[in-house]
């Protein structure tokens, strides 16, 4: 299997002082525009994912990927409740089938979903490379009646750190006879093996509270994800039915399904 990588900007960090700080030198997006995508903005989430799509015309080889007629889109794996990552994938795949017919190819990009067995107990955002190492993700699974011999995927993802989550999926890809897989990214952090924990920080740069997970949720376009709904499971019960009151109904309704198939309320309990 061959494979490349891209993303639309990078991650750096400033550890020239007693303290490390991440900064985004690129002018896409800032930290805090970053922070509201990973707890729900969608329309965030809108924007990066046509601006991944616009880059299936800036590979090295572009036609590593026009030259199929299918080529399939997934973001990182979950079970029910959706990573923010997920966001990316529709505008992804109407931003790169126009950039296809520009380029005057007949390649279709479609939705893939890479399902997983079981939820993480652990915030991985915060952990040491050898703590993540640790944790290689083997529950990975495909659609069962889907067959991807030959075929070409793209991977969304938020960010790459330590590259071990993107291992796990390009071994998984590799055993389904996948010909090549393309790994997009939002951030690529170049230092992230030696600073894994700065996800961490700016996954949390500007949303940081109840009220501002609150905020959010109360804007048109906001998407319930993963993430977000177990910050709304680490509060206080008062918190929680407020925040569940203040919001539309369907919007509470999603994340009370979330919650309860993904059983979210003992993944929040194991988590130290």
């Amino acid at each position: 299997m061959t494979y490349d990588r891209l993303s639309l900007g990078e991650l750096l960090v400033d550890a020239s002082g007693e303290e490390v700080h991440p900064y985004i030198p690129d002018n896409f997006t800032d930290l805090d525009e970053y922070s509201e995508f990973k707890f729900g903005n969608g329309e965030v989430g809108e924007k990066y994912g046509s601006m991944l799509g616009r880059l299936v015309l800036q590979g090295n080889q572009p036609e590593a990927l026009f030259d199929e007629s299918r080529i399939y889109i997934a973001s990182s794996a979950y079970r029910v409740a959706p990573p923010a990552s997920e966001t990316l994938v529709y505008p992804f795949v109407e931003s790169a089938n126009a950039a296809a017919r520009e380029a005057g190819s007949l390649a279709h990009f479609e939705r893939l979903k890479i399902s997983k067995a079981r939820m993480a107990t652990d915030n991985y955002a915060a952990m040491s490379f050898e703590e993540r190492s640790m944790t290689i993700q083997n529950d990975l699974a495909l659609p069962k009646d889907l067959d991807l011999e030959g075929k070409k995927v793209v991977v969304l993802d938020d960010i790459r750190v330590t590259g071990l989550r993107e291992a796990a999926l390009k071994l998984l890809l590799e055993n389904a006879g996948v010909a090549h897989t393309s790994f997009y990214y939002i951030l690529d952090a170049p230092e992230g093996r030696k600073y894994p924990q700065t996800e961490a920080v700016i996954n949390i740069n500007s949303v940081r509270s109840i009220e501002d997970v609150l905020e959010l949720a109360q804007k048109p376009g906001f998407i319930p994800n993963v993430r977000m709904c177990k910050f709304l499971l680490s509060q206080s019960i008062a918190d929680i039915e407020h925040f569940l009151g203040a919001i539309p109904k369907e919007v509470a309704s999603t994340i009370t399904k979330y919650i309860t198939e993904d059983n979210l309320r003992e993944v929040v309990k194991a988590i130290p």
